[in-house]
């Protein structure tokens, strides 16, 4: 049997996205996307915050770097992906990323002509 990588995200940009040109002239953008989540402390519940870094390619990142800003709800669909390496003091690094195949624009046209 297959595995399978998916990833479904529903949160806030952190940030404005990235809009990038590569090397062959296609397009790819960068997007901090916030989750928060409930956990308990004692008797309280506290709001935790996870960020997710992600990258989206083709004409949907030129629709990101066009319709979104900073707090922006967005949902994005994709899948996980993860690096290592090794830097200059030798200490291996690692970072994980989504590689988006959707992203969605949840913000009404309200609070995108305000941002």
């Amino acid at each position: 049997m297959r595995g399978l990588n998916k990833i479904v995200l529903i949160g806030r940009l952190g940030n404005h996205p990235e809009l990038r040109t590569a090397k062959d002239g296609g397009a790819w953008c960068s997007l901090s996307v916030a989750t928060d989540r409930l956990k308990k402390e004692g008797d309280e519940w506290k709001t935790d915050t996870d960020w997710h870094q992600v990258r989206v390619f083709g004409k949907d990142a030129e629709r990101c770097g066009q319709m979104l800003r900073s707090g922006s709800l967005v949902s994005v669909e994709g899948r996980m992906t993860y690096d290592h390496w090794q830097d200059e003091e030798g200490k291996k690094r690692f970072s994980a990323r989504v590689l988006a195949d959707r992203v969605g624009f949840l913000s009404d046209l309200r609070e995108r002509a305000s941002a």
